[in-house]
Formats: structure tokens, sequence, C-alpha cells
């Protein structure tokens, strides 16, 4: 998808795919107005291959229900989605999970994932700087290595909330697209 359509969020258009394939419809609009401005009109065609996989995956759904089984979450997808889900009252008291098996898997991954995180963010942090130093003794605001384009920005103080106000330089670092950066 190219366009406003490749910038539209997913879900969006995954619900207007479903209309036209509930309705038989072969195009529709979606119109999005921002801050009051003349609504943007994004041209939607039907899309028999996502239709397809709409019906599969509802099929797969109900089959469950029907089978008495509730569909497995996924945790990682869905996780802040469900996160508003289950909102609500909860008893203020302590929650024994060590009878359950998976409980204890889980607060290992978690705590390796946000070690990880840790020490991913202090790398990523220590090369920033050995960057930047390396830019500002080239005295360049941009440079590249092997096809990934680095920029400095100057951050002033005035640009910074009070209470952490100090100016400092920010390395971007943009890897070509499809590569993690």
């Amino acid at each position: 998808m190219s366009g406003a359509a490749g910038a539209t969020p997913l879900h969006w258009l995954a619900q207007v795919q479903q209309y036209l394939m509930l309705t038989g419809l072969q195009r529709a609009a979606l119109a999005v107005m921002v801050d009051l401005e003349p609504p943007l009109v994004i041209p939607i065609a039907a899309r028999p291959d996502v239709h397809r996989r709409i019906r599969k995956a509802a099929a797969i759904f109900w089959a469950l229900i029907d089978a008495g089984q509730e569909p497995a979450p996924d945790f990682g997808r869905d996780g802040g989605d469900l996160a508003k889900m289950m909102r609500g009252d909860l008893a203020d008291r302590v929650a024994d999970l060590s009878l359950d098996n998976r409980a204890p898997l889980l607060v290992d991954e978690y705590l390796a994932a946000a070690a990880m995180k840790r020490e991913g963010e202090a790398r990523a942090k220590a090369a920033s700087a050995e960057l930047l130093a390396k830019l500002t003794a080239a005295g360049a605001k941009r440079g590249s290595v092997g096809g990934v384009r680095l920029s400095v920005a100057e951050i002033a103080a005035a640009d910074i909330p009070a209470t952490t106000r100090s100016a400092y330089r920010r390395l971007t670092v943009t890897a070509p697209t499809g590569e993690a950066a």
C-alpha cells in the first residue's frame, strides 16, 4: 500500500475490508478528519485475499468457541488491549501463583527481558556517545557508515522542561529500510 493508505492504521483498513466483505461491495472510501481540516478521503478497493484471511480467522475463532475452548490470547500482540479490558475492581490481597506452572516461567522471562533491555539500552547509549564523539571530532552534523545514516541535532536548553533543563546533542541512527536500527 502506498500514499495515505500506507500511513492509515492497519486495524482501520481491516475493518473497512470486513465491511466490504460483508456487504459484497467492491469499493469504499475512508474519510479521516484531523484538526477540523477538510477530511482526507482514502479510496479502498475490496481485497479478496484479505477477505479469505478474515473468514479463516473467524472460522478458527468460532470453532474454538463451539468446542467450548477459550481462544488463547496473543499477549505479545494484544497485551495492551487486554490490559485495558482487564480493568475493574480487584481485591486488596495477595494471590499465590506458586501452583501455576507457567507463572514462574513468566517471571523469569520478564526479569531476563528487563535485564536484556537495560543492558541493550546501556550498550546503545555507549555506542551513541562514541559515534557522537566521532562526528564531533570530524566537525560534521551528518555521517554515514555502510549505508546507515547518522545525524546530530542540537537540543537547546529552552526546548527541555525546566526541571531537567540542560542542552545536549542527540544522535539519530537511520538504517536502510528493512533493517533494524
